[in-house]
């Protein structure tokens, strides 16, 4: 059982294949007008590399932000064009969900939702029991009391880091935790919760 997994609405995008829930490989894609470039590159050289088909796929698995328009858009339409070639169910995933600590603990997951606010999913992880809230969008002053009480405050953004030190002293800036999304992925998968044909994308938008 092999599967597609891609995000490519923060600033740490990746392609990634997984087979029966566990990354077999994985590639970080290049930021902003480079990414629309370089993934097809990329995707081409991961299949080639492991000899796998898009007909091969049992599923695709997508970020469905929240993020950039641009970006969300680039991985939607790649994860659209191989469904439609190949009939290719798709599963999303809240791109939040992938910023976990790698300890037990109670976090918050941040990204920059630009004019002045955030969006935020508060987790708890208890060994490899991880659950989150829905995400949702706030301004920075309304977000201070998660980021002050949660054990950690994880990020993909360095500059947001460097902004949000001062509500918490547990920012980390870390890359996604794609074992954590192809089991999630998988799971969604086996109790079909597949996308629609018209699905909605999470997209940064401004607070209130």
């Amino acid at each position: 059982m092999y599967a597609f997994l891609l995000d490519t609405s923060t600033q740490k995008s990746f392609i990634a294949l997984s087979q029966e829930g566990k990354i077999i490989d994985s590639c970080l894609m290049a930021k902003g007008p480079l990414l629309s470039k370089e993934i097809a590159f990329s995707i081409q050289n991961l299949f080639q590399k492991y000899h796998i088909l898009v007909k091969d796929l049992d599923y695709i698995a997508l970020g469905i932000g929240p993020g950039s328009y641009t970006g969300l858009r680039v991985g939607a339409i790649i994860a659209k064009s191989f469904r439609l070639a190949h009939q290719i169910p798709i599963v999303g995933f809240c791109s939040l969900y992938g910023f976990i600590p790698d300890q037990s603990a109670s976090f918050v997951s941040v990204i920059d939702a630009r004019s002045g606010g955030l969006y935020v999913a508060e987790g708890i992880k208890q060994n490899q029991n991880i659950t989150f809230s829905d995400p949702q969008v706030i301004s920075i002053e309304e977000a201070s009391p998660l980021l002050e009480h949660a054990e950690y405050v994880i990020t993909p953004d360095l500059q947001l880091k460097e902004r949000i030190s001062s509500f918490s002293k547990k920012v980390q800036e870390k890359g996604c935790d794609l074992e954590f999304l192809s089991r999630f992925a998988q799971k969604k998968f086996k109790g079909k919760e597949f996308l629609e044909e018209e699905f909605s994308l999470l997209y940064l938008r401004s607070v209130g």
